[in-house]
């Protein structure tokens, strides 16, 4: 579907990303791995967010480490800050799933082609809904914190602020919106939204920083070590659009009051306006 396929616009500005960090020592090993993998293509599209991302560190006058170990097994966080405090960050891009592809359907018309896609509640196929997509959201951000059972990447915060910026292009065709990110990450109960809840077998879906959440195996290491999830739908591929539009929800678990949160959220050099506040 078209959120699996690069853009000319994405792969434009994305080319004037890598074109400028060509020369920056902490970036090239991202360079490299892109190349490595097939360059400015459809297939590199996650690499490409982190291109963008860095892209945005830079000019932002941030220098990182790339592919960070922070002596969790074998496994490295893709941006620690050279900042202080520091600051570790992991992306996830997520792509347009199985059963979400098969709920779309291409419409011929008299004046072109168009693709319908219809997720519900009452689908027969029970993953080809809203719910569905949400919980494999969760999912996917837990995977960057567990693996095979056993925590990954992010060690218990001493010091430094843990932060996973979520690529949402592929959630339900178009990325979702402020109340499904709320939803994900804090759970209903923590928004004002004025649409119905979220169930899944009969049960409202709780966010993985709600402390009650049991469902998602790796919800309580992401309230013990990451303190923002970050959620993101390019739309325009411009300068500034990655820091300007992210909406961040906090984790209360690690920030218990707003004092604690205004002082780390001074601290952090992509800041947005967005940001999750209670």
């Amino acid at each position: 579907m078209w959120t699996d396929i690069l853009s000319s616009q994405e792969a434009e500005y994305t080319k004037t990303a890598i074109e400028e960090l060509k020369e920056i020592e902490w970036a090239k090993p991202l360079l490299s791995k892109i190349q490595k993998n097939g360059g400015l293509c459809s297939e590199t599209m996650p690499l490409l967010f982190e291109v963008r991302f860095a892209y945005e560190l830079y000019k932002a006058n941030i220098t990182a480490e790339y592919e960070y170990s922070a002596n969790i097994g074998n496994s490295t966080i893709e941006f620690k800050l050279n900042t202080l405090p520091q600051w570790l960050i992991e992306l996830v891009s997520i792509r347009e799933s199985g059963p979400l592809k098969n709920a779309t359907t291409e419409i011929s018309t008299w004046y072109g082609r168009f693709s319908h896609r219809e997720l519900s509640t009452n689908a027969n196929d029970p993953l080809q809904s809203e719910e569905a997509e949400m919980i494999r959201v969760a999912g996917k951000i837990g995977e960057k914190v567990l693996l095979n059972g056993q925590p990954t990447k992010f060690p218990q915060p001493n010091n430094t602020y843990h932060l996973i910026l979520v690529d949402m292009r592929g959630y339900l065709g178009s990325g979702g919106d402020r109340h499904d990110y709320e939803h994900i990450a804090c759970g209903y109960d923590a928004q004002n939204n004025p649409f119905p809840p979220h169930c899944w077998n009969g049960e409202i879906i709780k966010g993985i920083f709600d402390s009650s959440n049991t469902k998602l195996k790796a919800a309580h290491i992401l309230r013990e070590r990451i303190h923002f999830i970050g959620f993101i739908t390019e739309k325009n591929y411009t300068e500034g659009e990655i820091k300007n539009n992210t909406f961040y929800a906090v984790n209360c678990n690690l920030i218990t009051n707003k004092e604690t949160l205004n002082k780390i959220w001074a601290t952090y050099p992509l800041k947005s306006e967005t940001m999750k506040a209670y």
